[in-house]
């Protein structure tokens, strides 16, 4: 007969793979976006390639909401069958499971909290630089060597918004190997298999 412990090890592995599924349909869909594309010189070059690249901004923006609304759906359903299951437990391996279970809620909320932070401050630079290429087009020119504006101003905010991209990226990627390293440990606490 299974343990209220048991019950709690259940409802965690469900969860997990459910997350697991939903954080790979994500990335799937993300790269059906070609997201590399957006900022290129080749499509920023023209005022349709401005277009589409800021049409991508959206549709990511639409997929990163719908994201955002599907994971916090599945936390608030995770941490209510939790403490669910808890309740069933002797009070003092209860307070145990407790204290072993809000830390690591708290860690994945606010990990998720700042990806979608980061992510929202990412389209809204990439969306100035489409504007602002948009913007200035009739003065600005393409080389080799990247984009020549005009005015200095303009490069000196195209300069900073392209730096700004490149930090907000470096700071996902190290997001996103902390967050995968965290998963792969769970699972493998859970006695599952994680797939990336």
């Amino acid at each position: 007969m299974p343990t209220a412990q048991d019950s709690l090890l259940q409802i965690a592995q469900r969860y997990a793979r459910i997350g697991m599924q939903v954080s790979k349909a994500f990335h799937q869909k993300q790269a059906e976006l070609a997201l590399d594309k957006v900022l290129m010189q080749d499509r920023l070059s023209t005022p349709d390639g401005t277009r589409e690249s800021l049409a991508v901004l959206e549709a990511l923006r639409e997929l990163t909401v719908t994201h955002q609304q599907a994971y916090q759906k599945i936390m608030v359903a995770f941490a209510g069958e939790m403490a669910r299951a808890l309740e069933d437990l002797p009070e003092t391996i209860r307070d145990a499971e407790r204290d072993r279970i809000v830390p690591m809620l708290e860690w994945q909320f606010t990990a998720q909290r700042e990806f979608y932070e980061n992510r929202a401050r990412w389209i809204a630079a990439a969306e100035a630089v489409c504007r602002l290429v948009e913007q200035r087009r009739a003065t600005l020119t393409f080389t080799d060597d990247g984009v020549l504006f005009q005015d200095d101003d303009d490069l000196d905010r195209f300069q900073a918004l392209m730096t700004s991209l490149d930090e907000m990226h470096q700071h996902e990627v190290e997001q996103l190997a902390q967050r995968l390293e965290r998963m792969k440990r769970s699972a493998a606490a859970l006695g599952m298999q994680f797939s990336e």
